[in-house]
């Protein structure tokens, strides 16, 4: 039997979960400069004479392990990975994402008496939906992320307001299909969409300066309804109310829920218009042979062949459950706000957008500026120079600022809040910071 198989063997490996091991060195967030180009020179030349000649299996293990693994940012391994939005990989999600990639399985065809894995991946998005309290939504689908999501949810917009005109994008075309309903705009409204919404704008059709002020947009923001139901959370989950009343819902899986790239999900009120729009017709071979509750993946999505991407997240929503989910929601939530606090008595730095806003108001984005103009203008470099915490920069009100986005399952609320502040403080009093002595 595989290793990858055997419990004995994989149950150390599934205890991180419960922190790391006593006397272990945390991890870097980000390589140091010198090991990315050590590997950029170890990378193969084209013009080498030994290009592609081809190299035994042990010497290119070697390689990765020796020159590129040293070489890429630490956001699966380190807590202080703040930038984009990046979850980490809890170690059972890592495990199923090796089980995955060992057994291969195409989860394109319904086909329930081969294999297990549609019937699995529909049962992993119930389970969402019961963790986020959304109610009955048939129409749902695994993808690559928010956008391929997004992708999918203006595509059924589309698709639902010419079928009121009598019309078909799906079947005539976008452009045969407007002109006989006498369509001559399509708008997208907005409030302070993700960015992958214009681009998912261009891919469909209506062009990224369709794109207006007035949607719901919630990638992440919607795990606010997975959060304790205590007093202190009463404010995130009182503004993720009536998000079940939208047509769709896009969801991103790397982000809160904490497994490997890339997860999306995509969420439908009108599983007809989904089917309507993305139906692969005329290939027998990819038939089901059969009617069934579950449709063929292939007839909800972009893809037709498609990863196992659906049992890392099943094996996350078995393992943690509501309670775990909101444990792990809550420690994101109480780093974020401790800090918040620290940057508002800090007289270094602003917290933004309100440094007068209420604690309770914060998920697990921070966002923050220098008072110091001067620092302010080089803070993201001098943060992420110190290569033990990487931040994302942005803008708020034409000026420079800050966003820190905790979303990592390996949090630990005193540690990393020590780590946190001691790094700005350093960076403000321009003093050199040091990982050891923290």
């Amino acid at each position: 039997m595989s290793d990858l198989f055997n419990l004995d063997v994989q149950r150390t490996r599934l205890s991180r979960r419960h922190g790391p091991e006593p006397g272990s060195a945390p991890a870097p967030t980000l390589p140091e400069l010198s090991a990315i180009q050590t590997a950029e020179a170890k990378l193969p030349r084209p013009d080498s004479e030994d290009y592609l000649r081809g190299v035994s299996q042990e010497d290119v293990v070697r390689h990765i392990i020796q020159d590129i693994i040293p070489a890429c940012n630490g956001q699966g391994s380190s807590s202080r990975y703040y930038g984009f939005v990046t979850g980490g990989t809890l170690p059972i999600a890592e495990w199923a994402d090796n089980v995955v990639s060992r057994l291969d399985q195409n989860v394109q065809v319904h086909l329930p008496a081969q294999t297990i894995a549609t019937t699995l991946e529909d049962a992993a998005l119930e389970m969402l939906v019961s963790l986020l309290r959304l109610g009955d939504w048939r129409g749902r689908t695994f993808t690559t992320g928010a956008t391929g999501s997004n992708v999918l949810g203006l595509a059924c917009g589309r698709e639902a307001i010419l079928e009121e005109r009598g019309q078909s994008i799906g079947e005539v075309g976008l452009l045969a299909a407007c002109l006989s309903a006498g369509i001559r705009e399509l708008q997208i409204l907005t409030s302070a969409g993700h960015s992958s919404l214009s681009k998912a704008a261009s891919v469909v059709g209506f062009g990224r300066g369709a794109v207006k002020e007035l949607r719901l947009s919630d990638t992440f923001g919607i795990f606010a309804r997975a959060l304790p139901e205590e007093d202190d959370y009463k404010i995130l989950r009182n503004r993720v109310e009536g998000i079940e009343l939208a047509d769709s819902i896009t969801v991103d899986g790397h982000k809160l829920l904490n497994v490997p790239y890339d997860c999306g999900m995509f969420l439908t009120r009108s599983p007809a218009i989904l089917q309507s729009v993305f139906t692969n017709p005329n290939a027998a071979y990819l038939s089901t042979g059969g009617a069934s509750t579950i449709p063929s993946p292939l007839n909800v999505g972009l893809e037709n062949s498609r990863r196992f991407r659906a049992l890392p997240a099943y094996a996350v929503l078995l393992s943690e459950g509501r309670p775990g989910m909101a444990n792990l929601l809550a420690n994101m939530t109480a780093l974020s706000r401790q800090v918040a606090a620290f940057l508002r008595g800090s007289e270094h730095y602003e917290l933004l957008p309100d440094d007068g806003a209420n604690f309770n108001e914060i998920f697990m984005i921070v966002l923050f500026r220098a008072k110091k103009s001067s620092l302010n203008d080089e803070l993201v470099q001098k943060i992420n120079a110190t290569r033990q915490m990487y931040v994302s920069g942005t803008s708020w009100k034409g000026e420079k600022a800050v966003r820190m986005a905790v979303s990592n399952w390996m949090v630990d609320v005193a540690r990393d809040f020590r780590v946190v502040t001691s790094i700005l403080n350093h960076v403000a009093e321009g003093k050199v910071f040091d990982i050891n002595n923290c």
